[in-house]
Formats: C-alpha cells, structure tokens, sequence
C-alpha cells in the first residue's frame, strides 16, 4: 500500500487528498502511507542508524 501510495504521488502526480480517495481511505492515512514509503526508501538507501 506504502508502493502504491508512492508511485500514485510522486509518479502520477496526485495529491494526497486524491490519493485519499482513490483507495477509500482518509487523507490522514494516505499522507502516514506515503511517510512510511519515504523512511523505508532512506533506509534501504542510506542503512539504518542505530
């Protein structure tokens, strides 16, 4: 869902609000998915900090 929120965002060019109601869900957790996609992409990046 992370992924999908992502590509719709920065590949599509949607707005979170958009996204929100594309996948029937609030734009608060559409805007927490797509947070999540960027830490999960820094971390494979740049490797978790201890």
């Amino acid at each position: 869902m992370e992924r999908e929120v992502y590509v719709l965002h920065r590949v599509e060019g949607r707005t979170i609000d958009e996204i929100g109601e594309r996948l029937f869900c609030p734009t608060e957790e559409a805007e927490a998915l797509f947070f999540a996609a960027l830490r999960g992409l820094h971390e494979r990046i740049y490797g978790r900090k201890n």
